[in-house]
């Protein structure tokens, strides 16, 4: 029996690689081999956090260590870190209130004893104009 000419096309094999289906599964395999290389590098540095937290920790702990006794701060105080709400000109520090680089912040107690000073003088300020007022003009 003589064959037609269709039946001579070669029809494409699923091993051939040039059917569109299977350009898209070696796709989607390619990305999920990409994918898993991700999860377990994440996995990883998730497993990782906890050590590079605590080595980070340890470094800061060092050089503030290592700051304080470059001050000399440490020797008179005991190992006890400075205190940055504080003056302490009469020891030769720069973290003065207004002459140093830095701002430091005023006490609680302190600004409460600027807001009664300040009250009282504007009440003998009162009772002086009050005064003068009564005595020159009355």
């Amino acid at each position: 029996m003589p064959r037609s000419p269709r039946d001579k096309k070669k029809k494409p094999s699923p091993d051939d690689g040039a059917s569109p289906l299977a350009a898209r599964e070696r796709q989607l395999a390619e990305q999920q081999h990409q994918l898993r290389a991700q999860i377990e590098a994440l996995e990883r540095s998730i497993e990782d956090a906890p050590r590079r937290a605590a080595e980070l920790a340890r470094r800061e702990r060092e050089a503030m260590l290592e700051r304080s006794r470059e001050s000399g701060y440490e020797s008179r105080r005991g190992g006890a870190l400075r205190d940055k709400r504080h003056s302490y000109s009469r020891m030769g520090m720069s973290g003065t209130r207004r002459g140093g680089r830095r701002a430091v912040p005023v006490l609680r107690h302190e600004r409460r004893a600027q807001v009664v000073k300040t009250l009282a003088l504007l009440v003998v300020l009162i009772v002086v104009v009050g005064y003068l007022f009564w005595t020159y003009f009355l």
